[in-house]
């Protein structure tokens, strides 16, 4: 099981509202959950496009390097 913590913080309720109609989320809590694992999900896949405009990535956008490469 993972860690919780349980606390009390302030949420607008027609932005709460909103995120459960858009993610079908029954409960508050399901709401809030998948809003903070869809902002892990999103920061993830911006480091991988990152890393895919990075130096590292450059031999295979180079079409000579890739065609003498194994397939």
């Amino acid at each position: 099981m993972t860690d919780m913590t349980k606390m009390l913080i302030d949420i607008d309720e027609n932005l709460l509202a909103e995120l459960m109609r858009l993610t079908g989320a029954k409960t508050k809590k399901a709401a809030v959950a998948e809003a903070l694992e869809d902002a892990r999900r999103r920061a993830a896949f911006r480091d991988y496009l990152d890393f895919l405009a990075s130096p590292a990535m450059d031999d295979f956008r180079d079409p000579a390097i890739m065609a003498g490469a194994q397939r």
